[in-house]
């Protein structure tokens, strides 16, 4: 006769269960370290579930975090996968016995939330740190997706938007509305190395872009129009499926001497000061962290208008916002601000942990 599993013990806290699909590095696995280890933990036992082995699940270990990973849950579509996964989250949530789960990706706002009211977990947080339907697909994706995100939040006892943007582009039934609340993404304070500008006394300008080598993040669009704008030099910091594609349109559009690859960097942030501009070409987002990073380097700013981005730069001097790519060439050889501001305390991390902690308390009363 084969053994129950072994519940995963309380020590007397109420269990905090964070559950996010992808175990890379990216703004939502940064959102989901900040938040399991700050001192949220000395109120709450902390527990992270994630798919796979990645940098995130490196990070939390060493830092004393419990973490569950999941052989088959993945972002991409996988019917058999799927339906594997359903039957690791069921297992595994049982197990742990959660007082509280917190949900991060549309995929998983969707599916755990509906395993979660199945199992009767007392609280259910999903944060959407953007929404699938805002990516390129066909009319009738958009709607499916419009419709499984309005079902999750409804199904969630409280849903965190990281931006009033994520909000309204939802257009949510005002019982869905009423399910939601803003809170904004927060950075440390960082400690930047001391490097001198790439572009001292060379006449270039050196343009950086921070994210993942995914189609989201639209870095082609930038080299496609590389050609017309004289005296910039492109840096890349990130890996990605779409590295082979986008080393094919540097070659396409005999840019090697004009664009950098610098692959995945660790404290990318860090590093940020050496550049002169930071632009951020993503077609869908949330509220990126880097757009603050580059803030907080003193950089300016170029972003396309989506998601949050224009919330955030409307408070900083230092941002300009586009939203065809045509805008891009005559904003990249002329933007040049001098003015600096720093950053609003709602995007700094203090915020975002006392806000979170505050409603983790509220749901448990």
């Amino acid at each position: 006769m084969q053994a129950k599993p072994k519940k995963i013990k309380n020590k007397g806290k109420p269990k905090l269960l964070y559950i996010i699909t992808k175990s890379n590095w990216g703004g939502a696995q940064k959102y989901v370290y900040d938040l399991a280890t700050s001192d949220i933990r000395n109120r709450f036992d902390v527990i992270v579930m994630t798919g796979g082995r990645g940098e995130l699940v490196e990070r939390l270990e060493k830092e004393g975090i419990k973490v569950v990973t999941l052989k088959n849950l993945g972002r991409d579509v996988d019917l058999l996968k799927d339906v594997r996964s359903l039957f690791e989250l069921v297992k595994n949530i049982k197990e742990i016995s959660p007082d509280i789960v917190h949900l991060n990706s549309s995929k998983i706002g969707f599916f755990g939330a509906m395993i979660c009211r199945l199992l009767k977990i007392k609280a259910i947080i999903f944060t959407a740190h953007g929404w699938p339907f805002n990516e390129e697909r066909n009319f009738i994706s958009k709607f499916i997706f419009r419709v499984l995100m309005q079902v999750s939040v409804l199904l969630s006892t409280r849903t965190i938007a990281v931006s009033e943007s994520t909000v309204k582009s939802l257009r949510p039934l005002q019982r869905v509305k009423n399910k939601m609340q803003v809170i904004y993404n927060g950075i440390k304070k960082i400690e930047h190395k001391d490097l001198p500008k790439l572009s001292s006394g060379s006449g270039v300008r050196h343009v950086v872009s921070l994210g993942e080598l995914h189609p989201s993040k639209n870095h082609i669009s930038v080299i496609k129009i590389l050609k017309h704008i004289k005296g910039v030099h492109y840096h890349i910091i990130g890996e990605g499926s779409l590295r082979s594609a986008i080393e094919n349109e540097i070659q396409k559009q005999d840019l090697n001497e004009n664009v950098t690859l610098h692959g995945h960097v660790s404290m990318a942030s860090q590093i940020l000061p050496q550049f002169d501009l930071f632009l951020h070409p993503s077609r869908t987002e949330g509220l990126p962290y880097v757009i603050n990073e580059a803030f907080m380097a003193g950089l300016p700013v170029v972003a396309r208008a989506v998601g949050g981005i224009p919330e955030m730069i409307s408070f900083n001097g230092q941002g300009r916002l586009y939203s065809h790519d045509s805008e891009l060439i005559s904003i990249l050889m002329s933007f040049n601000p001098d003015t600096k501001k720093g950053i609003e305390k709602k995007f700094m991390y203090d915020n975002m942990i006392t806000e979170t902690r505050n409603l983790y308390l509220s749901l448990l009363k």
